[in-house]
């Protein structure tokens, strides 16, 4: 069961008190069902151990509920993403040739500075309020936490830099996308992320 925010209207957990989207923060009384809060009778929904809680009583976990992006909506913000980015790369290019007086030496130069904008263009943007690149806002799409939050500049950028490992899997890294229970490919598995839509 899914609520919405009432500031920017996204889909809302109910175990949620901050929207991940635009971090509005609902009140704390009014936020849980009551079903959240009761004492649990399925073991396997237990926090700790309860016999190493003497007096605390075990309660049900709330699991966040999301729409994971799939495959091809995936693909349609990469391309995306890359046009900008290829654009950007050819400014970059025709600057540095021009103020290096050399066009190899402005193509070398220019793919360097273009790779480091890549990696830290999507690491600003995937820590930003709205954990998304261009590329994913068009599509609509997020990069989040397992549990929906936003995740830290430091951890978007271990996301880019890692999508380096689907080079020694062939790009079966990026198929795993495809394939996973929640579409997630090799680099969101090793920082435990998902692209929710």
């Amino acid at each position: 069961m899914t609520s919405t925010c009432d500031s920017c209207q996204a889909p809302l957990p109910p175990s949620y008190l901050k929207c991940p989207k635009c971090g509005w923060k609902r009140a704390q009384s009014s936020s849980l069902p009551s079903t959240a809060l009761a004492p649990s009778t399925n073991p396997t929904q237990r926090v700790g151990n309860p016999l190493s809680m003497p007096g605390v009583a075990p309660y049900s976990v709330a699991t966040p509920s999301f729409i994971y992006a799939g495959f091809w909506r995936r693909v349609g913000a990469v391309v995306v993403d890359s046009l900008v980015l290829g654009l950007g790369q050819v400014a970059i290019n025709l600057s540095l040739s021009l103020l290096l007086m050399s066009w190899q030496l402005g193509a070398l130069f220019g793919s360097f500075v273009g790779v480091l904008i890549a990696f830290f263009y999507e690491a600003y943007f995937l820590s930003s309020p709205r954990c998304a690149t261009p590329g994913k806002m068009a599509l609509g799409i997020r990069v989040v936490d397992d549990q929906g939050r936003r995740i830290t500049f430091g951890r978007a950028l271990g996301r880019s830099l890692l999508k380096i490992c689907n080079i020694f899997t062939a790009g079966l890294g990026y198929l795993a996308a495809a394939f996973t229970q929640r579409k997630q490919a090799l680099h969101d598995f090793l920082v435990n992320t998902v692209v929710i839509r």
